[in-house]
Parts: structure tokens; sequence; C-alpha cells
């Protein structure tokens, strides 16, 4: 039997993880001895937190992950630590007043708050879900903190709509919302409770358009297909969307 798990079996469990934690923070150390970029930052918490984001960001290039190949050819350049489908939101946010409010749904390692950071923008949030992934909201947070960024992420369960609006408890609503991946139908209503009147919800959905039932309450303002081929690859639809609150 190995000694890790020898000592899982006689350990309380809250001693336990901290010596594994300590254990895994030690092995990233070691890894990525400097966190100088935010490639190097990103392989480091996942590392240390063991999210399964470690062997990815452990290369010093995304084009090794067969996903993204198809993305490599797109109209809009992407930095190393981004993945295309962040690019059009950056550029569609860049150009706003750097005091907006912006909130990254499942954020993950949140590399593209850092961009929205280097850009100039100061009120930034995101939120991460501990149930589904244990430790991702703390990595999160460690990100935003060892990045130089005043970053708040929130720990709420992905889908619960009850959850997201309990951030408006503590909160002011935000200018821009934006999600990446996830954004189904049921995300509507809640991004509509979440945003400022005007405000945008910048996502890679399943929806290239407004989806009907919500016409009265939402408008395209722009589209960006070609980055949707994520989506599209599993579910035959998909885009980078820019949606405005009416």
């Amino acid at each position: 039997m190995k000694l890790a798990t020898i000592a899982k079996n006689i350990l309380p469990t809250p001693v336990y993880e901290r010596l594994l934690r300590a254990r895994m923070e030690r092995a990233a150390s070691r890894i990525f001895p400097r966190i100088d970029n935010s490639l190097d930052r990103a392989g480091y918490i996942a590392y240390k937190y063991g999210l399964e984001q470690a062997a990815y960001f452990a290369k010093k290039g995304e084009w090794d992950n067969k996903v993204l190949v198809a993305g490599k050819n797109l109209p809009l350049p992407e930095s190393d630590c981004l993945s295309p489908w962040h690019v059009p939101a950056l550029a569609e946010i860049h150009a706003l007043p750097k005091s907006k409010r912006i909130l990254d749904i499942c954020c993950g390692i949140p590399t593209f708050l850092e961009a929205l950071h280097i850009a100039g923008f100061t009120e930034l949030f995101g939120t991460e879900d501990n149930s589904f992934m244990p430790g991702v909201v703390e990595a999160a947070q460690e990100y935003c903190d060892i990045s130089g960024m005043k970053a708040r992420v929130f720990n709420v369960r992905t889908g619960y709509t009850g959850d997201y609006r309990n951030i408006l408890k503590t909160e002011q609503p935000f200018d821009v919302v934006t999600n990446f991946g996830v954004a189904t139908y049921l995300y509507f209503p809640m991004i509509y409770d979440l945003l400022n009147a005007g405000g945008i919800f910048v996502a890679e959905s399943y929806f290239e358009r407004v989806p009907p039932e919500f016409e009265s309450k939402f408008e395209l303002v722009r589209a960006y297909p070609e980055y949707g081929f994520r989506l599209r690859n599993f579910a035959g639809s998909g885009a980078v969307s820019v949606f405005r609150k009416k």
C-alpha cells in the first residue's frame, strides 16, 4: 500500500488535506520555479490545486491541444494565455470605459480576467463552483492575487440561478457579463438579472442570435460564428455573440 493511501486512511481528513496541499505546492514550485508570466502562473496554480487543467497549462503553447487547432488561423490574434473564443470578447470589451464592472461566469483559472486587468479594467469579478471541482474557487482567487489583480471570485453552483442572484446582495449589478462554453438557454434570465440596463452579455454559446423567447429582453449587437467552433464540434451550433440588455 502506498504511503499516501496509508496516510489518508489513518489521518483526520483536515490534516491529510493540509499535508496533501503542501506536497502539491512543493511539486508545483519545482515544476514552475518562476511564475512571472501568465502561462507559468496558470500551470503553477493548476498543479498546486490538482485541477484538471494541469497537463494542459504545463505545455508552453496551446496548439498542442487538439481542441484548439481549428482556431489557429482565425482572424483575430490571441496571446499564449488566452483561448481563441476569448479573443473577440476581449476586443468588444476593450473599447469600454475602464471603470465598467465585469463578471466572468465559470472563470476557471482567470487568465481572461487578467487580460482585462492588463487592459486597464479595475472592477473585475469571477465565479466558480467548488462543488463541481473542489478547490477551484481558491485556485482562481490565488491566481488573481499572484497576478496583482484586485478581483473577487464568488463560489456559486453552476446553473443554480439563486446562487448567482445572491451575488447582488453584496454587489451592484454588472455592466458586462461573460461566459465561455457553458451559456445555454437557461442562462438568459439569470444574466438579465445580473446586468445593468444596457449592459452586455458576451458569450461563447449555442446561440448566434437571441433566442426568440428573450427578444423582448435582449438584442444582438454582434456575432462571431467562426469562434464557435468548439461548441459546433459536439453540438452542431455555436458562436461568440454579444447581446445587449434592453
